[in-house]
């Protein structure tokens, strides 16, 4: 009785996480996201009974839900994905987010900047079809003879005023929208936001070099 119980339980725990990924690509949000709800509520049920390490399950779940709502809903959930880019620039020896361009730190997202070998760079529009821009696709076709790269990623965002706010971005190797939130102080107006991105090992399907990006009140 037991196991049939811990079965029944996974089973609708899976359906609802089905239910959620079927209604995101059928641009269903509010369905989407009642069924990752359900999700959620199942790993809490599941938890009380001892059938789980939950603390496991809610971190793979948030990836679970986040990436499919991202890819469906990113002017909901306030993803960005019009971006302002430059580069690639070669990083074969894996350290350029170690060292410092010649145009750090950046004040124009207009302007060329000036490179280390005496060229110009400049910064170049580019919309990403869901709330991951993917780097790999974004530069593939400027990407000179290296296998890795660096770039850059901004966008003006403008506050209604002064404000506390935080950058929710994934973390290293890890694509999971959200994973950490960054402090920032916003002035009234145009702010400029820039993420260096160093790309330190050959891509992957599960861990494909980008950026989710958002914004949120500090509240």
């Amino acid at each position: 009785r037991t196991r049939v119980e811990m079965v029944d339980m996974s089973q609708r725990y899976l359906e609802a996480y089905l239910e959620g990924v079927w209604a995101a690509q059928e641009h269903r949000y509010e369905a989407s996201v009642a069924a990752f709800d359900r999700m959620d509520r199942m790993i809490d049920e599941l938890e009380s009974h001892g059938y789980i390490a939950a603390e496991d399950a809610r971190w793979r779940a948030r990836a679970m839900r986040g990436k499919p709502l991202a890819e469906h809903f990113p002017a909901e959930l306030g993803f960005v994905t019009n971006w302002k880019l430059l580069g690639p620039f070669d990083n074969s020896d894996r350290n350029g987010h170690l060292r410092r361009d010649p145009f750090e730190p950046v004040t124009s997202l207009d302007a060329s900047v000036p490179l280390a070998d005496g060229t110009q760079a400049q910064w170049w529009s580019y919309e990403s079809p869901g709330g991951f821009l993917n780097l790999e696709r974004a530069f593939a076709d400027k990407k000179g003879d290296w296998l890795l790269s660096y770039g850059y990623a901004a966008i003006s965002y403008n506050a209604p005023q002064a404000m506390g706010a935080q950058l929710l971005m994934p973390g290293l190797n890890a694509d999971r929208p959200d994973r950490y939130a960054i402090d920032v102080n916003l002035r009234a107006g145009d702010n400029i936001i820039v993420v260096k991105l160093s790309h330190t090992q050959l891509a992957t399907d599960t861990f494909p070099w980008g950026l989710y990006l958002r914004v949120a009140s500090a509240d």
